[in-house]
């Protein structure tokens, strides 16, 4: 017997070939692109095909939801976009499949709690649609049998949310159960998807609401001690949604979906059937890349034994996505020389976060570290600090975990933005389950991040960082590091090369899980092996300190009052270009352009404090000078 869903698709298809058919008679060939178009063009991997009680797969979406186009005729398709996604790929993620495989080795009483709890948010399909039918514990086994629950987060996922499920956290999702699509349209013609899917297209505002995001990206674990007994606290695995709230984007109401899934203003047709639809705008591209560049082409190199569902172009396409997005929107660069003396040359990297949260975000295997290389004339290395040997270890790092630094004057030293995960006896653990604390978390704060706002408690500050007064200065997110570069009186030019690089995960963070065997450690571990390695560079700068004798370096530069209640003039300029004005916590604050003439006037900011004056020219040479503003 046919259910009358199977019923409604049956008659809906006949109609809709019978209709495409017409069509191809009438203009002599067949509507592809504005119409339905053929399966084969969107991908030789098939997606999974049915229904459960909730859900429907992505299959079932792609039929009228990829042909889209913007006003250039490029590709925006929903399900082309996001079909490469890890988001899409969720339930396949090899790290993650290997992870919960080794906290369940760790734990082997909680395996159950285990499962239940990884699956909410990577099979949400699989399990929601258990619970729904009254289960209360979802396996991996019956993941791996479930072509539903392996599609990942999908669309009827997120479009399934309720309106009273937004502020849950750790995976407690509240889904519909009436069959509505929630959209951010008003006025859709809903027939052919009911009639087709049995799901109807409604309006909700919520989907645009960052507290869908939260849903997931708030997780809290709890702790176990190692004797195997919960300690009835938890931890914070990740709390993006909260840092974004402590952040300026939260205060200018740049939403997660306004970086994620980004809105063109554009008139888009958002189904091809039935033809003729009016466009509508804006509309959101389902971009939903972060940074894990890395695991994206992991999947892409194992696709066949992980199940990908995507060409090697679309995964192209994401990874190409994901390295704009870590590139160009997670942080700017600066790098200046700053001083030179006999014995040193001075040097100051300040990062800003430009992201709505912590850099790097998520799950604490992920790093963000900083390369520092000065060479000479010949283009020897005379100093360096987080370069990588030939394993992908970083020189120097300290066995344990890398302390934060606020000055950096040694090749052993190395700043890494990270979270380093505590045990109950104040250990570093790499077991989710374990961690009771953060030892360390100086990943990098985004603008407008307050140590006295509510949430605090929960994305904290960790570690040496909390105290460094150059780390997230005036709130305004990020970090100033000083390097004293060490040059034992060289008098020639140093080049000063700075990249910052973004790491998913690293060998020093494996090694507990690599010592565990299990067929999804095996097989990532097997992978991992394989893979290119190579760090992810996200921003680079380099500088130049020319070579000068060093009876240059003292050449003439004054300024005066000191100490003022205003302003201060430069007494003497013959050679300095511009001034740059830094509050003593590192802080930028303006820059000057400064002409050869006396007495040049340099006003100071209204507050009273210590102000460090960088005076410049073009050969690039640097003097810094002190000054005290009083009231």
């Amino acid at each position: 017997m046919l259910s009358n869903k199977q019923i409604r698709f049956t008659l809906f298809s006949i109609i809709s070939i019978f209709f495409i058919s017409s069509l191809t008679n009438l203009t002599g060939q067949s509507q592809t692109n504005e119409t339905c178009p053929a399966k084969e063009t969107y991908s030789p991997m098939d997606l999974p095909k049915d229904y459960n009680t909730l859900f429907a797969s992505s299959d079932e979406c792609i039929l009228c939801h990829n042909s889209m186009v913007d006003s250039d005729n490029n590709d925006i398709g929903l399900i082309s976009w996001w079909r490469s996604t890890m988001m899409a790929n969720a339930a396949k993620d090899p790290f993650w499949r290997a992870k919960v495989s080794f906290e369940i080795i760790k734990n082997p009483e909680l395996t159950e709690e285990i499962e239940t709890t990884c699956l909410r948010c990577h099979a949400p399909m699989g399990v929601f649609n258990a619970f729904h039918n009254g289960q209360s514990h979802y396996s991996f086994a019956e993941l791996d049998a479930d072509p539903i629950a392996q599609d990942g987060v999908s669309c009827t996922v997120c479009h399934q949310i309720k309106e009273e499920s937004l502020g849950n956290y750790s995976g407690e999702i509240e889904f519909g159960t009436d069959h509505q699509i929630w959209g951010p349209y008003d006025n859709m013609f809903g027939n052919p998807m009911i009639n087709h899917t049995g799901y109807a297209p409604v309006q909700g505002l919520h989907i645009k609401d960052s507290e869908l995001c939260a849903s997931c990206h708030t997780l809290l674990t709890p702790t176990i001690d190692l004797s195997g007994q919960p300690t009835g606290t938890y931890f914070v695995e990740q709390a993006i949604f909260q840092e974004w709230k402590n952040s300026e984007s939260f205060e200018m109401a740049v939403s997660c979906q306004d970086c994620h899934l980004p809105e063109i203003e554009e008139s888009v047709v958002i189904s091809s059937m039935p033809p003729g639809l009016d466009g509508q705008s804006p509309f959101g591209l389902h971009k939903l890349v972060g940074a894990n560049v890395f695991m994206l082409n992991i999947l892409k190199d194992n696709a066949d034994e992980v199940g990908l569902n995507a060409s090697d172009e679309e995964m192209d396409a994401t990874i190409s996505r994901t390295l704009s997005q870590l590139q160009g929107n997670s942080i700017n660069l600066n790098l200046d020389i700053t001083n030179r003396d006999n014995d040193s040359l001075f040097v100051d990297v300040r990062i800003q976060n430009l992201a709505g949260h912590k850099v790097p975000a998520g799950y604490p295997s992920r790093q963000v570290y900083i390369e520092l290389i000065a060479t000479n004339e010949v283009g020897d290395v005379i100093f360096s600090s987080g370069q990588m040997d030939n394993d992908y270890n970083l020189i120097g790092e300290n066995e344990d975990y890398e302390p934060h630094h606020q000055i950096i004057n040694s090749e052993e030293q190395v700043q890494i933005y990270q979270l380093v995960m505590g045990d109950v006896e104040d250990n570093v653990t790499t077991t989710l389950l374990h961690a009771d604390h953060q030892i360390k978390d100086n990943r990098l704060p985004p603008n407008g991040f307050n140590v006295n706002h509510y949430s605090y408690d929960t994305i904290k500050i960790a570690g040496t960082a909390e105290n460094d007064p150059s780390f997230n200065p005036n709130n305004e997110g990020g970090d100033l590091i000083k390097y004293h570069i060490p040059i034992s009186q060289y008098q020639g030019k140093i080049e000063i090369q700075v990249n910052i690089y973004y790491q998913t995960v690293s060998n020093k963070w494996l090694e507990d899980m690599f010592a565990e065997s299990s067929d999804e450690i095996n097989s990532f571990h097997a992978m991992y092996s394989a893979a290119d390695k190579t760090p992810i560079l996200m921003q680079a700068k380099n500088a130049t300190s020319q070579a000068i004798g060093f009876n240059e370096l003292n050449t003439k530069v004054s300024v005066y009052p000191n100490p003022t209640n205003k302003h201060v003039y430069l007494s003497e300029n013959s050679l300095w270009t511009n001034v740059k004005i830094f509050h003593v916590n590192g802080r930028y604050i303006r820059e000057k352009q400064l002409f050869i003439k006396p007495n040049t006037e340099i006003r100071l900011p209204d507050e009273e404090a210590v102000y460090f004056l960088q005076f410049n020219n073009e050969a690039g040479l640097s003097k810094t000078i002190k000054v005290l503003k009083i009231r």
